[in-house]
């Protein structure tokens, strides 16, 4: 949908290029960073500072990332430094987990952790978890 948005205020400025097919994958990949803009614009500020001592940040296209251990190896940009992503109402965890068919917690954070790296990650994605309707309903005694 944002990307759609996007698109739409470039094709509203006077002198632009009109697109009119389907969304492109740097469309969609604009919008993603966009919305990852937002969110990290809207968490505290001293986040740095918190984690310093454990885990070396930096900056790329205004968005914050993590150096990770696996700087050396050969495997796509996302995986060897992930997004910080703090949570927020926005980060959907439900639908990562309803993606991959309900699955558990340790396979829902390896999957998310691919991408992004969200602190107090495995608390969130429990947490959410837990207010899972159609895993309550197995889980029941």
């Amino acid at each position: 949908m944002a990307a759609w948005m996007l698109r739409f205020c470039q094709n509203i400025r006077v002198n632009s290029h009109k697109l009119t097919k389907e969304l492109s994958y740097e469309e969609i990949q604009s919008a993603e960073e966009a919305i990852i803009r937002i969110i990290q614009s809207e968490w505290p500020t001293n986040i740095q500072e918190k984690y310093a001592q454990t885990i070396q940040f930096y900056e790329e296209n205004k968005i914050l990332k993590v150096k990770s251990r696996f700087i050396l190896r050969e495997d796509s940009e996302n995986f060897v430094r992930p997004t910080v992503l703090p949570d927020h109402p926005i980060v959907r965890i439900d639908c990562i987990h309803q993606k991959l068919q309900y699955a558990g917690v340790q396979t829902t954070l390896s999957h998310l952790r691919e991408r992004f790296w969200i602190p107090r990650g495995r608390g969130i994605v429990r947490e959410d978890i837990k207010m899972c309707v159609a895993c309550k309903r197995y889980t029941l005694k």
